[in-house]
């Protein structure tokens, strides 16, 4: 039996699934979709020693820690972990969807799970820090940007995003 689902289009039912992450089960393939998005993403924005820096900062401690301060959510398709997000406080980050199934509604699903997560959690305010390239998909979701922000890597590699923020 086929739907068409408002996330990944037409898909089997079966084979869709949300939930929460699970750390003996999901470490490795989460941390692995996650660098991959990374390499294959973000070099449009940085070079690879800041590509090299969001990769390490996506590490199995890092992953770890955000699932048992927050929530992070897992979207798999037959199996296979194809999105993500959490949320630590009233802190969005590590939204990522592997390429191969980005612009099917993914992204859009997990940051109305996400929203919907900070409001059922009595968040105030809720933020986030984006790249260049996602600023325009954060603000579909009523976000603005409080502030762009510059860091050096290494002393000398710029590190450039914005820090957006939404009134819930």
């Amino acid at each position: 039996m086929e739907f068409i689902s408002p996330v990944v289009g037409k898909l089997k039912q079966p084979d869709v699934s949300l939930h929460i992450f699970n750390e003996f089960y999901d470490l490795i393939p989460l941390r692995k979709m996650i660098h991959r998005t990374i390499e294959i993403c973000y070099p449009a924005y940085y070079e690879e020693t800041i590509i090299r820096h969001i990769r390490d900062r996506h590490g199995n401690l890092d992953i770890i820690k955000r699932a048992r301060s927050g929530q992070t959510f897992i979207y798999s398709f037959e199996n296979k972990i194809i999105g993500t997000g959490s949320i630590v406080h009233s802190e969005i980050n590590s939204v990522f969807v592997d390429p191969a199934y980005q612009n099917r509604g993914i992204g859009k699903s997990l940051m109305n799970l996400l929203i919907n997560y900070a409001q059922e959690n009595n968040n105030q305010v809720l933020t986030l820090f984006s790249p260049p390239g996602a600023v325009h998909f954060h603000e579909k979701f009523g976000f603005q940007v409080l502030k762009e922000e510059t860091t050096y890597i290494e002393d000398f590699f710029p590190f450039h995003f914005f820090k957006m923020a939404q009134i819930l």
